[in-house]
Parts: C-alpha cells; structure tokens; sequence
C-alpha cells in the first residue's frame, strides 16, 4: 500500500474515531443535563475535527489531518472534555475509572501520527501532546494508570515512527527511481530526443502546437551504401542539429525511423521562419562520413490541439515534399520551400 493511501486511512479511522466520540458524547451531555460548558466544549470539538477533515478532502494533504488531529485531541479536546466528561459520555468524577477509552486513544493517536514521521525532529510534537495527556490522566485518575499509559503510547508511537521512517526513505528512492525510468523511458537511445511515447503529455492539454514532420530523404541508401553504424551517425547528427534548435516553443522528437517531428508553440509566420532557417542549417550541415551532404523533407501542418488528426496533416504534407522531388518543404498541402 503506498503511504499516501495509508495516511488516508488513517485519517478516516481518527476522522470517524473522533466523530462518533464527540456525537456520543454531546448525547450524553444533553440526556444527563451536564449544563452549557460541556454543550459547548463538545460541539467545538465536533466543528473543528469535521472541519479539518473537510479541508483535508478538499486539499488531499491527509498528513496534515494526522498532524493537528493529535493537537485538537491533545491541546484542545482532552484538557477541555476531561474537566467535564471523557469521550464516551462518562463522568469524571472522583473514583471514576474508565480505562476503554483511553486504550482506545492509546491505539488510534499514536499510529496515526507515527506515520506522518519522516524525520526524528518530528517527534517533538506527539511527545508534547503525551505530556500534556499524562498531566490530565494523572490529575484525573492515579499515577500507576498515567504510567501506564506513558508506557503503551510511547512504545506504540515510538514503533510506528521507526517503520514510517525507513518506509518513507524507501519510498522516496523508490518515486526518483521511478522518475528517472519515466524520463529514459521518453527519451530515444539513439538521438536522445523525445520518443513518441512523450507525446501523450502534450496531447492531453488544451495548448496549440503546430506539428512538423521531416525524414531524411533517401535514408535507405546510407543504410545499403555505407552500413547501419554510418546510418546511426547520420541520424545522431540530424537530432544534433534538432536540439540547438530546440527550445520550450519549439520541442524536438524522433518519431520512428527516419522521421522525426517538431511541435512549435510559437505563431505560423514565426514557425515558418524558423523552420526554414534549420532546413538550411541541415542542407549545409548533414552529411556521412566521406562528406557526401544529405538532405531532408519537411511537412508543416496546421496550428491547432496536438491529436492524430493534426500530426496526420504534417504528415501528408512531408509527403507531398517526398512526392515533389524531395529536399523541400510543403504546407497547405503545395510545396512551400525548396
């Protein structure tokens, strides 16, 4: 189970802890008469604890829940309700002893905050909260039950804290792994370009791209000619050229193959400008080995939300390009620059 959840189900066993112990005990209060202090103090309690939990669901941050759970209970709710009635509608009057309810304190808190600890700083707030309950329980009920208590709390949140450190150590090793997998995984080998797998990203937002299909023409015949380590060459060096002009604007993929693709985020007039300019840069620049100059066709399709339908029209027009003699540029399905 990832921490996350966890946190989140903690959260929802105190959340509901704590919401049935305050309604069952504003019950109480009302049926025995116990006056205005305990209504009040009860029903504070059950605001501030269905608020936080509201906060929580809207923000999603459930270790924040766990964390001023323990100061609502410890800070707010026990030094207030003990004064007049435990959780469960008990009195608390001289010789009372009601030990269920503080075992099921003792069982709930603890967890619930030990696994918010990532580091041992962290502690310092949950043993505040138990020496503040210890003064409450020991001027309430006796010593001996305090160190009870004293004991099982620290041992249960001592525990609980321990596990949740080396678990969130390994947890946070296990999302950078993850992170840097993700990132391998969208990169192609060869080029180092984004892969068509990266694309998903820009697909699902609202933001409109102009797609740019280019091969590199007659790739075929390095491959036969020259051997598939001169074709790899090539294609490294062509992703070169790619990635000095490659910008936040104007992002570089390999498609497949010999194709590859720019997404620019720049105006129509600026895209054709600049997309000129690299076909020229690659006319001089690309080549094998013994300096034979390679060349590319280029399809510019029109400026809309990246999905199939707007890289197939790239794609036709980088046809048109091959179609027309190669080594040129097409837009509007007509050969734009050659």
């Amino acid at each position: 189970m990832e921490i996350t959840n966890f946190r989140k189900m903690m959260a929802v066993v105190l959340f509901s802890f704590g919401l049935i112990s305050n309604i069952f005990g504003l019950i109480n209060a009302f049926i025995h008469n116990n006056g205005i202090s305990t209504y009040i103090s009860t029903s504070v309690c059950l605001l501030s604890i269905i608020i936080l939990f509201i906060i929580t669901l809207i923000r999603k941050d459930y270790k924040s829940f766990l964390t001023w759970s323990v100061i609502l209970t410890g800070m707010v709710y026990f030094p207030l309700i003990m004064g007049f009635y435990l959780p469960d509608g008990t009195p608390l009057i001289a010789g009372t002893r009601n030990p269920a309810t503080f075992y099921t304190y003792t069982f709930i808190i603890p967890p619930s905050y030990g696994i918010n600890v990532e580091r041992k700083k962290e502690l310092v707030l949950p043993i505040l909260n138990l020496l503040l309950l210890e003064i409450v329980i020991i001027n309430r009920l006796d010593l001996n039950y305090g160190i009870m208590y004293l004991v099982i709390y620290t041992y249960v949140l001592l525990v609980t804290s321990f596990f949740s450190m080396i678990i969130q150590k390994h947890y946070n090793q296990i999302l950078l792994e993850n992170t840097r997998i993700t990132k391998i995984a969208m990169r192609d080998e060869l080029t180092r370009l984004y892969n068509r797998h990266h694309l998903q990203d820009y697909e699902d937002t609202e933001q409109e791209w102009i797609p740019i299909m280019l091969d590199i023409d007659n790739f075929k015949l390095v491959n036969d000619k020259y051997g598939h380590d001169e074709g790899d060459r090539v294609l490294q060096q062509l992703a070169s050229i790619m990635l000095r002009y490659a910008s936040d604007n104007f992002i570089p993929f390999r498609y497949g193959g010999e194709e590859f693709l720019f997404l620019s985020k720049m105006s129509e007039e600026s895209t054709d400008k600049y997309i000129l300019d690299f076909f020229e840069t690659v006319r001089r620049e690309l080549h094998t080995s013994d300096r034979q100059h390679r060349t590319i066709s280029v399809g510019i399709g029109k400026k809309s939300v990246l999905n199939d339908k707007s890289i197939k029209c790239a794609d036709i027009n980088l046809y048109i390009s091959k179609n027309n003699g190669r080594n040129c540029v097409s837009k509007n399905n007509e050969v734009f620059y050659s």
